[in-house]
């Protein structure tokens, strides 16, 4: 067929045929639609993109979290040491206990509220709330300059230092991004390779904040080796 004749009957096609179809025609995008299914293209493009870094913090948040709950509840001694970390950061005595069921609940709630709904709006919220006060924490026991570990998730006997504050920032840029997300009605992906590789890339990244003392230690000749040498303090 020449090409006179494929572009004659191109022609002949109604204006709305190739965006009706989803059919890609050099033709009639360059000719008769201008850039407006290019730009759809584009713009979908870019939306899958969101949907799959939501899923991404999502689930890195979501794993983040219920390390620390399960580190923190895994034994009556664990949830007592979480009990002094409060003390540590500044909880009077008598509401150390609440403060501590207070964390745990909270990030309980976090988790299930991420794990639920098509957008996790609401989990993203409470996730920047618990993340601003845990920072708030460690920024007061850094000023005043006391020595604490950060028992975040259980045992780690690291003293707290600069490095928990930047961990703490980048977990709540993601948390806000989340949020933002959400509540812009991005939606949720659904082709199942994709899901897949952003929950791999999700569960490193998790993996990489839950292990931050045990990385920090690697590149610190003076870091503490036993739980003795200082207090422990939350998140």
């Amino acid at each position: 067929m020449s090409k006179e004749r494929k572009s004659k009957q191109v022609d002949e096609l109604p204006k709305d045929y190739c965006v009706a179809t989803d059919l890609e025609c050099d033709h009639c995008c360059s000719s008769r639609l201008g850039t407006t299914l290019p730009l759809a293209r584009s713009s979908q493009g870019g939306g899958l993109h969101v949907a799959y870094v939501l899923l991404a913090v999502r689930l890195l948040i979501g794993v983040v979290f219920a390390a620390s709950v399960i580190g923190k509840v895994r034994g009556v001694a664990a949830f007592r040491r979480f009990e002094e970390a409060a003390r540590a950061m500044g909880v009077p005595t008598r509401l150390s206990r609440p403060v501590a069921v207070a964390v745990v609940a909270g990030e309980c709630a976090a988790v299930l509220l991420l794990a639920l709904g098509p957008g996790g709006a609401p989990g993203f919220a409470l996730t920047l709330l618990l993340l601003t006060a845990f920072t708030v924490g460690i920024v007061r026991t850094l000023r005043s300059g006391t020595k604490a570990s950060c028992a975040c998730f259980g045992a780690s006997t690291a003293p707290i230092g600069h490095r928990h504050v930047v961990r703490n920032s980048v977990l709540l840029a993601l948390a806000a991004f989340g949020l933002v997300a959400a509540l812009s009605g991005t939606a949720m992906p659904s082709e199942a390779a994709g899901i897949a590789v952003t929950a791999f890339g999700a569960l490193t990244g998790a993996l990489l904040v839950i292990f931050t003392d045990e990385l920090g230690t690697l590149f610190e000749d003076d870091a503490p080796r036993t739980p003795s040498r200082v207090r422990r303090t939350s998140p």
